[in-house]
C-alpha cells in the first residue's frame, strides 16, 4: 500500500500508486535506490516539477523543473478554421501554410515556448458549425487547456479600472496583464497525458445563431439609418451609442433592484434575476467607488 518516495533528499512513506511500466518512459537512469541500470524513467510532469520512478524497485523521487516564460500567441477564428481544413482529409484541401503553421506551432507548445490560449469567442464561432468538434480539436490541441476569461469580464475590468483612474484624476493606462486574463497559469510545464472534456447544452447553438442573426439584422438596420441621414457626422452617432449604452446599463441595474426588492419581500430571488446582477454588477461597482 506505501512505496518509498524521495522528498528533498529524504525517503518518505507515500500512497503507492499503480505499478504500470507504460506510464514510465525515457530517458531511463540509474535508481539511486537500488542501483539497476536503465530503469529509473519518468513516470510523470507536473505544473513545477517531474517524478522519476524506477520500474525494478518502484522507487520514487520528485525532480524540480526550470521556471517558464511562455510567448503568448492568440490565432484568429480564420486561422484555426483554415488548419482545420488542411488538417482534415475529409475537406479535400491540400496541405499548404496553414498545416505548416500548426505543425509548428504544435511543436514550438509541446517544447514549453509558447501557448495558444482558446477563448470563449472562439468557441462560440465554432459550436454553431457541423464540424465544431474538429475546429474545437484544433484549437484546444494548441491551447492545452489554457483559456482567456469571457470578454465580459475583461471589458469590465478595464472599464473599473478606467474608472478609477477618472475619479483619481490619473493617466489611464491598461492593468490588465496575463496573469488576470488567462486561466490557468500558462508559465506552468505540461504533462504528455491531458483528458479533455467537452459538454454543450442542448439548444445552445440554435439559440446563439438566433442571438447572432437579431444582433446583425439591427447593424443592418442601424447603418442604413446613418447611411440615409442627411448631415451624418461620424461623432454625434459615436456619442449617440455611447449616450444609448450608458442609460441601458443604468436601465439595467434599476430594474434588477426593483425585481429583488418585489422577489425577496416575497420569497427567493430566481436564478434568472441572480445571472442578471453580473450584467448590472459593473454599473453598481462604479457607484460605490465614486461614492467612497
Amino acid at each position: 500500500m506505501f512505496q518509498r518516495r524521495r522528498v528533498n533528499g529524504v525517503n518518505v512513506r507515500a500512497l503507492r500508486t499503480p505499478k504500470v511500466k507504460e506510464f514510465v518512459h525515457a530517458s531511463f537512469w540509474t535508481c539511486p535506490d537500488c542501483g539497476t541500470e536503465g530503469t529509473f524513467g519518468v513516470l510523470t510532469v507536473c505544473d513545477r516539477h517531474y517524478v522519476r520512478r524506477c520500474i525494478h524497485c518502484w522507487f520514487d523521487q520528485r525532480l524540480p523543473l526550470p521556471a517558464l516564460k511562455k510567448r503568448i500567441i492568440y490565432l484568429d477564428q480564420f486561422v484555426i478554421s483554415n488548419m482545420m481544413k488542411e488538417l482534415d482529409p475529409a475537406s479535400g484541401q491540400l496541405p499548404g501554410f496553414y498545416r505548416s503553421l500548426f505543425e509548428r506551432l504544435d511543436r514550438l507548445s509541446k517544447l514549453q515556448l509558447v501557448v495558444c490560449p482558446d477563448s470563449p469567442i472562439q468557441d462560440h464561432e465554432s459550436v454553431v458549425d457541423s464540424r465544431y468538434e474538429k475546429i474545437r480539436a484544433v484549437f484546444r490541441q494548441l491551447s492545452h487547456g489554457v483559456s482567456f476569461h469571457r470578454p465580459r469580464t475583461l471589458l469590465h475590468a478595464e472599464i473599473m479600472h478606467a474608472f478609477r483612474c477618472w475619479v483619481g484624476d490619473k493617466p489611464f493606462q491598461s492593468d490588465v496583464d496575463r496573469s488576470f486574463a488567462l486561466r490557468p497559469n500558462p508559465d506552468l510545464w505540461y504533462d504528455e497525458i491531458r483528458i479533455d472534456l467537452n459538454f454543450t447544452l442542448p439548444g445552445f447553438p440554435e439559440a446563439l445563431k438566433q442571438s447572432c442573426d437579431k444582433i446583425t439584422k439591427n447593424l443592418h438596420q442601424t447603418c442604413e439609418e446613418w447611411r440615409t441621414q442627411r448631415d451624418f457626422r461620424f461623432k454625434d452617432a459615436f456619442n449617440n451609442e455611447l449616450d444609448g449604452s450608458a442609460k441601458l446599463i443604468l436601465k439595467r441595474e434599476a430594474s434588477l433592484i426593483s425585481r429583488m426588492l418585489s422577489e425577496l419581500a416575497a420569497s427567493f430571488p430566481s436564478s434568472d434575476d441572480w445571472f442578471e446582477r453580473v450584467r448590472a454588477f459593473l454599473a453598481q461597482s462604479n457607484f460605490e467607488l465614486f461614492l467612497a
